[in-house]
């Protein structure tokens, strides 16, 4: 078999099969400096002989691209199956997926290696030797030389930089960031990212803050920049709040050193309860706090804060009326008396996603509600500790009236109190605990996750009620101290665990029914004349009592 290289012109090369291969030239169809308009491709043409006969077949190309001869690979090797030879004749678009990357041509020499296997699929691939240098149009040779052109041999010049001037400075102004060679929006300038649908965006003064309606009256508060630097006065200049004419105020970052009474038709918004706070010390009455509620209002996504240092500690106080308080973080310490939240004499209060702490060396309240209206508390956490010998209460009821705790968390930590409630109903309460989890610890006498007294009465569904014994004291999950009589206790789909009593009373009339719940620890002990049915219970070791207690 005869193989020889045959010249042929026109950017085409020759390809001989089954000995030695060569090739002559090929075309490019855009140069590497227009790579990003062009594409990365060129177009390859070709002539395939067989002993001295053009191949006429489906055949099955490689090409790689090098830095020489016998030098390194650039990037990888591009694979083109099935190209059609007809009679001899074939052509493929090489590159065209950028397999030898951006930068392979850069001015450097390259050589270009073919391998090729006919029929398409049948078996190895014959590489063509010698490699094809890739070489360029004298147009193209000319292109190449703008990568060094000086700036004296550049024609058309702006008249602006015409002089060379290459030190020109930039400063960033309001709201922008010089980074490197770009100007970004300052954090702060930005619009929030994270405002739920239906929220707008308003503008602080020093931020944007997500607010949940568009008000026709909005005031802003902030440390510098807005409409006002105190909520109060912000407050104050409000006089003709109505149900048609509601306010918002948004309260920029910031710690606010103050007393707020809140107004009817006003909502107060923070930017969020871990930027905002405001706080104020404790005083000597039990009806002076931080914040004062008022009716048809709302506060916030802010914390309220009352350092105490007086007979009294409260952080929000609630005289007859009924806020909404939303989203809040109420942190009330170091007084004799210490309230999160105090409701009284009909005053009341919708509480929803609240984080409550009560900390006292005598008397703690997360929540207080010693009101006749009706108190509704959800996805909220309250947490009293401290206490010394006085009460130490995490949520307490102690009027006659509804209370609703619904996906809430209640803790009371006494140290050294005497009978710490996690959840604490008295003076014809009634109580409905769903889905609560209720921890008391720490009490010298007795430690009750719920306690009931005076009359009060309550149901409890899918809940986990417990107390420890760590004070010394008598440990309860369910204790009812009733003075009064005729009350009922309903348990459902509950977990109760105390080691000492899971239930407890000693009072008479009272009706406790117990109903698909898990009774963990010490006994049941109903004394004074009171009832107690269970209905499908069981113990810890999975013990199951079916109509009696364990």
């Amino acid at each position: 078999m005869t193989r020889k290289i045959l010249p042929f012109l026109c950017a085409t090369a020759i390809i001989l099969l089954a000995g030695v291969f060569s090739f002559i030239t090929l075309t490019r169809s855009a140069s590497a400096d227009t790579l990003a308009a062009l594409g990365n491709g060129f177009t390859y043409q070709g002539e395939l002989v067989d002993d001295g006969q053009p191949v006429d077949d489906v055949c099955d190309f490689q090409f790689s691209l090098w830095d020489d001869d016998a030098g390194s690979q650039i990037g990888t090797t591009q694979t083109s199956e099935g190209v059609t030879v007809a009679g001899g004749r074939f052509n493929v678009r090489v590159n065209d997926g950028n397999q030898f990357g951006n930068e392979a041509f850069d001015g450097d020499a390259r050589w270009l290696q073919i391998d090729v296997r006919c029929p398409t699929g049948s078996g190895g691939y014959t590489t063509l030797d010698p490699r094809q240098p890739l070489t360029a149009s004298p147009y193209a040779l000319f292109a190449t030389n703008a990568a060094s052109v000086p700036w004296s041999g550049i024609t058309g010049i702006p008249a602006d930089i015409a002089d060379g001037d290459d030190d020109t400075t930039y400063t960033a102004g309001d709201g922008l960031v010089l980074n490197g060679v770009e100007f970004e929006l300052a954090a702060g300038y930005q619009l929030p990212q994270s405002c739920d649908d239906g929220q707008a965006a308003i503008w602080s003064g020093s931020a944007w803050l997500c607010t949940d309606t568009a008000y026709a009256n909005v005031i802003v508060v902030a440390k510098s920049g807005g409409d006002y630097d105190s909520i109060q006065d912000a407050l104050d200049s409000i006089d003709d709040a109505a149900d048609d004419n509601r306010y918002l105020i948004l309260v920029a970052p910031g710690v606010y050193d103050e007393r707020v009474t809140m107004k009817p038709y006003v909502e107060i918004e923070g930017a969020g309860r871990e930027l905002v706070t405001i706080t104020s010390p404790g005083a000597s009455n039990n009806n002076v706090a931080t914040v004062t509620g008022a009716d048809d209002a709302e506060l916030r996504n802010l914390t309220v804060g009352n350092s105490g240092g007086d007979t009294y500690a409260i952080g929000i106080y609630n005289n007859g009326v009924a806020p909404r308080l939303t989203g809040l973080a109420i942190v009330s310490e170091g007084g004799n008396n210490t309230y999160g939240i105090h409701n009284t004499s009909g005053g009341a209060s919708w509480i929803t996603d609240a984080r409550l702490t009560a900390t006292s060396t005598r008397n703690a309240r997360a929540i207080y509600h010693s009101s006749t209206a009706s108190l509704t508390v959800k996805d909220t956490e309250a947490t009293v500790s401290g206490c010394g010998n006085g009460v130490c209460y995490g949520i307490a009821v102690i009027a006659n009236t509804t209370a609703l705790l619904e996906n809430v968390t209640a803790n009371s930590i006494g140290d050294d109190s005497s009978s710490p409630n996690a959840v604490f109903g008295s003076g014809g309460a009634t109580l409905t605990l769903q889905n609560v989890t209720a921890y008391a610890t720490g009490g010298t006498s007795n430690s009750s996750a719920l306690g009931l007294a005076n009359g009060a009465g309550a149901t409890v569904r899918d809940s986990v009620l417990t107390a420890d014994d760590a004070g010394g004291g008598t440990a309860r999950a369910v204790s009812l101290n009733n003075t009064g009589s005729g009350r009922t206790v309903s348990i459902h789909h509950s977990e109760l665990y105390a080691p000492s009593l899971t239930v407890w009373t000693n009072h008479s009339s009272h009706t406790i029914n117990v109903a698909n719940t898990l009774l963990h620890g010490g006994p049941t002990l109903i004394t004074g004349g009171s009832t107690i049915t269970c209905a499908g219970v069981y113990d810890e070791n999975f013990t199951f009592f079916a109509d009696t207690c364990p």
